[in-house]
């Protein structure tokens, strides 16, 4: 048995090739470099909640004209000065804590995601707001009269909830989808508008004949009603994948709203929320 186990290690030594195969020789199956990175899967339906923070911007100008249009109709002052167009209520901004949810389907090809999506916000508390106006001025009119006016006008809007149907693109960035927002909004708000005016003419030039009677007229109107307005929204946020069917959000909104009955409404909320892919 010595001599054969002396036998077996001379041989061993006297074939450096094969004892540098049996040292460094790769086994089979083995692979080199990195292997490639996952693509997170946003493929598919997903729906989910949010709560936030809103503000609210409204625009007043204009929407007392038509309240005065009926007094001054057909007289040299609208002919002439346009005085249902004095009055600018200007502007006025509100905000609001709101929470909503929000609905889509995805569409992926590789790191692309494209989608469309669906979401309804309600703030806590009404988004109110007003603007006030009032001015006198004289005018003198081609009929041979002094005519000293008076108008004030007042104007709000409460704004309460509003949905949007968008269009999303992104991209996948390991857990991280970054995305943009373009699409409709719709809202409701309730608009109350009211103006009232005085107006005194007296005769120009009182030596001159025919002597122009003097003449007085006061006027009111109001209204209020729940008008319906179409929208632009736009937006950029991030997902972020927390499991195969559960994400974060963040998210910045920004709705455009021109014609809630005159007024306009620019609307910027942050947000964020939680949903599920399935």
């Amino acid at each position: 048995m010595r001599i054969l186990s002396i036998a077996v290690l001379a041989a061993g030594l006297s074939s450096p090739v094969l004892a540098a195969d049996l040292d460094y020789a790769p086994l089979r199956g083995t692979q080199y470099g990195s292997a490639p990175a996952s693509v997170e899967n946003w493929e598919g339906g997903y729906a989910g909640g949010f709560a936030g923070y809103t503000q609210t911007n409204y625009a007043f100008t204009g929407t007392t004209a038509n309240l005065l249009y009926p007094f001054f109709r057909e007289s040299y002052l609208e002919t002439e000065h346009q005085v249902t167009r004095l009055l600018e209520p200007g502007a006025a901004a509100a905000n609001a804590m709101s929470f909503g949810a929000f609905a889509g389907y995805n569409v992926q090809f590789d790191e692309i995601v494209m989608g469309v999506e669906v979401d309804y916000t309600r703030t806590r508390s009404t988004l109110y707001g007003s603007g006030t106006d009032a001015i006198g001025r004289r005018y003198a009119t081609k009929d041979g009269y002094n005519n000293d006016v008076y108008v004030a006008g007042r104007a709000s809007a409460e704004l309460r909830e509003f949905a949007t149907l968008r269009g999303r693109a992104g991209y996948t960035m390991g857990a991280f989808m970054p995305f943009v927002s373009l699409g409709l909004a719709v809202g409701q708000a309730k608009v109350t508008r009211a103006a009232s005016a005085t107006w005194l003419g007296t005769d120009a030039d009182p030596l001159s004949s025919p002597i122009l009677p003097d003449f007085y007229g006061a006027y009111s109107n109001s209204n209020a009603k729940t008008a319906w307005s179409l929208g632009v929204a736009t937006g950029l946020g991030v997902d972020v994948a927390l499991s195969r069917n559960a994400f974060l959000r963040t998210e910045w909104q920004y709705v455009r709203f021109t014609d809630f009955d005159g007024v306009a409404a620019s609307i910027n909320t942050v947000r964020a929320g939680a949903g599920l892919k399935f």
